[in-house]
């Protein structure tokens, strides 16, 4: 069975036509008892309000609500906060911004979203930060996909990476058949997953509207450059599409999802339906053998790890031997479980070490209660440790701690912290090796360098679903 998500950017409040656009999609979508998934910005839910469509918000209410941002990211540009802030003061200043969507889709809607998709979750900042407003599903992103499951654990939250297929474009000759022809190629691929087929479908619905290619309500608006509360909005005149070619693409539309739904093995789902089976995290106490199977597939590398159908962040690995080592500091012997926690990665680049250096492991046992009641208070991994005056980056704790941890402690002599690279290994993956993150409509002279700079720092907290 191939299971399916439609997914739409509810978005548009400039031109008027998307209204009815809405409506109709709702319609061809519930007739075929499809559940749709419909991410909406605050600013389109408030348009929706303040000119009383309640047709529109009933008809969007028969579907799954998602969450699309405030304003597009625009008002306050969120690039700019996540590129041009700490960690601490990105994430206060997202929850505040980004609170107030989220309240106003669940007052006006009367339920809170239950997954959100924006274009800036390229920054962990913004991720985390709706994961602390309480929405932790993801409902598209670029992360890396890893043994062919479709979703994974990143910042705290569950982020699907599972293919997407984009069901919108301009009207040509072939367009349906394209459409067609592309669906079946992805729909063999994912056959072959079995359980793990999955496939995301993905529309703006203005472009029933018009022809965004020429222009559209963001490029017309400049919204990231230029968002002004004051100024009258622009309609993208000169795209719009004849009523003739709106109804073309309309029946183009539902004779894709009649051709899909005439696939016996296929069922279309709601996105976080969809996400379901894979949201289960491992127990929050894991057992002390579980524990040392763990430590002993740590070797020279900084990866995710699985024992069982229990799969492990590196950051998560590294909270378990910080508890471990407290513990032990105490009572003198290791616990028998141990409390999983999902910290952050660092926040914070640390250098590495140029030299093996020597700490003793008296010096370790008297500072590790801080280190990890520090690990706890934050919520974030520890760039580096200092033992004595001498800072241990994380990367070369965590290999040194997990050695420590392999064999019996000693109650005396030295721990070697080796030089290493200081990230895991995943990050030799495209999406964390980026160094820059931008576009042609972002404002001038913003690279999103920091940006990629935090997505390779929050590696450590990268793993599969199960």
């Amino acid at each position: 069975m191939v299971k399916l998500f439609i997914s739409f950017a509810t978005e548009e409040f400039v031109t008027p036509a998307h209204n009815e656009i809405l409506i109709k999609i709702a319609s061809i979508l519930s007739d075929r008892c499809i559940t749709g998934s419909f991410h909406l910005t605050g600013e389109f839910a408030r348009y929706l309000r303040d000119n009383q469509r309640c047709d529109i918000i009933e008809a969007l209410r028969q579907h799954e609500i998602g969450y699309h941002s405030n304003t597009h990211g625009a008002y306050p540009f969120i690039g700019s906060i996540c590129e041009n802030n700490t960690w601490d003061s990105t994430v206060e200043k997202l929850m505040r911004t980004e609170a107030k969507g989220l309240l106003d889709i669940e007052n006006i809607f009367g339920r809170r979203p239950t997954y959100y998709v924006t274009e800036f979750t390229k920054a962990p900042q913004l991720i985390y930060a709706l994961r602390s407003l309480g929405i932790h599903l993801l409902g598209f992103s670029d992360l890396p996909e890893s043994a062919e499951v479709p979703f994974c654990w990143y910042t705290g939250s569950l982020c699907y990476t599972g293919p997407m297929m984009g069901i919108e474009s301009p009207p040509h000759t072939d367009r349906l058949q394209n459409m067609k022809d592309k669906f079946d190629l992805l729909y063999q691929q994912e056959k072959a997953k079995g359980p793990n087929g999955v496939i995301k479908l993905f529309n703006h619905p203005y472009k029933f509207a018009y022809n965004n290619t020429v222009a559209s309500w963001v490029s017309k608006n400049k919204i990231y450059q230029s968002y002004n509360i004051h100024t009258p909005w622009i309609v993208p005149q000169e795209s719009l599409y004849p009523e003739k070619i709106t109804a073309s693409l309309f029946s183009e539309f539902e004779d894709l999802l009649d051709y899909i739904l005439d696939k016996d093995d296929t069922e279309f789902l709601s996105t976080s339906d969809i996400a379901l089976p894979y949201s289960n995290k491992p127990p929050r106490f894991i057992p002390c053998e579980i524990f040392s199977e763990l430590l002993q597939q740590i070797d020279d590398n900084i990866i995710w790890l699985k024992v069982g159908e229990m799969i492990f962040a590196p950051c998560e690995i590294f909270a378990l031997m910080t508890y471990a080592l407290k513990f032990y500091s105490i009572y003198h012997t290791l616990p028998d479980s141990l409390p999983l926690r999902d910290p952050l990665g660092p926040v914070l680049q640390s250098r590495a070490l140029n030299e093996a250096v020597d700490v003793s492991i008296g010096v370790i046992m008297g500072n590790i209660a801080d280190i990890d009641r520090e690990l706890e208070f934050s919520q974030q991994s520890p760039c580096e440790m200092e033992f004595s005056d001498i800072k241990i980056p994380l990367a070369s704790a965590y290999l040194a701690f997990a050695k420590m941890l392999q064999h019996p402690i000693a109650k005396s002599g030295d721990l070697t912290f080796q030089p290493t690279g200081p990230l895991p290994e995943i990050t030799s993956d495209d999406y964390f090796a980026a160094q820059l993150w931008t576009k042609e409509s972002y404002p001038a002279g913003f690279t999103g360098e920091n940006i990629c700079t935090h997505c390779r720092l929050q590696s450590w907290t990268y793993k599969p679903a199960s």
